[in-house]
This record gives C-alpha cells, structure tokens and sequence, in this order.
C-alpha cells in the first residue's frame, strides 16, 4: 500500500462535518473528544429523532394510567437509551464505511476513518456502548425488549443499504 492509501491527505476542518466549537467540545477532556466525535455525542439531531417517538408514544401508550412520576422515569430511561444506541448505530457505520470515509472530505476526518481511533478501540467502545444499552433496556418489559432486539437489524444493515439505495 502506498501512503495515500493507509493515511488520507490532510483536509481542510472547514470541508468536515465535525463540530469544533461548542460547550461539549470545550469542556470534555482531550482523550475523550475522539469518542464524543465517534457516537456523535457532539451533535444531538440523531438523538431528537430517536427520542421524540419514543416519548410521544410512552405518553399515548398510557394516558393517565400511569402516575407522572413513573412517566418521566420511563421517558428519562428513553433518553438515555436513545442517546446510547444512536451513538452505537454512528460508531457500527464508522467502522464498516471507514475506507470510503476516508475519500470524503466531509467525512475525512471521523475518528475511524482518519485514524485518530482503531478499530479494535471503536469495537471495545461499542460492546461498551450496547452493554449499557442492554442495562437501560433491562428496566422495560419482555415486548420491549423484543421491539429494541428487533431494530438492532436495521442499525447494522444500514451503512449497506447505503451502496444499493438511495
């Protein structure tokens, strides 16, 4: 392999889609920015999409059968799962689209794909990632369970559908 092809060519941060201000970014430490930047923690549009159906359907599900506090106790644990298993679904898709990232300007500079983190360091992040996803999951019942098991397909077939679909 030649240079080129094992380390990209240095691209303009203005070409990328990565955040380099914001309150996350100047406040986490140095060694922790790579896998804020890896689960998207620094971008939140992902999580609003996963969260506000979810939220909206904990209240429809039950309206007025269950007390507010076990309301928000459900609608806090969605949050959380949300917030963790978008930032799942981002590293599975860094990590199987890394080589065609790293052609990309806007992607170019994602921590796979520029190297910043390892593969093997991106799969200890996810089993990390998904076990607290198992944990939060682990607080709903059996058909929630079945639901959230089910989706795990989509999140992995995804960054595949990419290259046959629009």
């Amino acid at each position: 392999m030649s240079h080129t092809e094992t380390n990209p060519p240095a691209r303009p941060q203005a070409e990328s889609d990565i955040p380099t201000t914001g309150w996350l970014v100047r406040l986490a430490p140095a060694w922790a920015l790579p896998y804020i930047r890896l689960g998207r923690f620094d971008r939140l549009i992902g999580f609003w999409t996963l969260v506000f159906p979810c939220w909206w359907s904990a209240v429809l599900a039950n309206p007025g059968l269950i007390g507010w506090d076990s309301l928000l106790v459900t609608c806090l644990l969605f949050a959380a799962g949300a917030l963790v298993m978008r930032a799942a679904g981002c590293v599975i898709n860094d990590i199987i689209d890394r080589d065609i990232d790293r052609q990309v300007a806007r992607t170019a500079l994602r921590p796979v794909a520029s190297g910043e983190i390892s593969v093997p360091a991106a799969l200890v992040f996810l089993a990390m990632l998904l076990a607290l996803g198992l944990a939060i999951l682990s607080a709903f019942n059996r058909f929630t369970l079945v639901l959230a098991a089910s989706s795990l397909v989509l999140v992995v077939i995804y960054p595949f559908m990419k290259r046959i679909t629009y």
